[in-house]
């Protein structure tokens, strides 16, 4: 009797065994038939850079015109709005700037003295010239050619999702 029951026990774990082994052969079979599908993600750039002419003026005196032609491209692979700040080294009231106010807006604000572009820049464009002259309304021989520079900061947002470039960089 001994001998019957190993018999049936052998049976019993053959039985068991192959039954596992179908279980998976089916799951792995429904595993392998599903179809999948790849969503890469890319991330594009918000990156421009000041587009500059400048010509250096023989000397600072009154009613003196410097030529300074001031753009934003685009070098990024989205549109994007941008923003402009426009800081003499010394003595900001000395200057008269000639802007476009056609295509650039100045907040009112008195806090925010950015020139904000009205429209956005596409990818690979340039902003009109925010200025192309500034006239001084004074003499100021008495600086150094640093003390009399004219610095401009940049800065650009996508574009997408905002209907101005005030909202933009709110």
């Amino acid at each position: 009797m001994h001998k019957n029951v190993m018999k049936v026990f052998a049976v019993l774990c053959v039985a068991v065994l192959l039954s596992i082994g179908a279980g998976s052969i089916g799951s792995m079979s429904y595993l392998q038939d599903q179809d999948g599908t790849s969503n890469p993600l890319t991330v594009d750039s918000n990156e421009s850079a000041i587009a500059e002419t400048f010509t250096k003026p023989g000397n600072l005196n009154n009613g003196t015109v410097i030529r300074k032609d001031v753009r934003v491209t685009n070098t990024g692979d989205v549109a994007c709005y941008v923003r402009v700040r426009v800081l003499p080294a010394a003595e900001p009231e000395a200057y008269t700037f000639h802007f476009d106010t056609a295509h650039w807006t100045r907040n009112s604000s008195s806090v925010d003295c950015w020139w904000y572009y009205n429209e956005p820049i596409a990818p690979g464009e340039s902003t009109t010239s925010l200025f192309t002259t500034a006239t001084l309304k004074k003499d100021l021989n008495g600086l150094n050619a640093d003390d009399a520079q004219i610095l401009v900061y940049e800065e650009t947002v996508q574009a997408y999702g905002y209907s101005s470039a005030q909202a933009a960089f709110q």
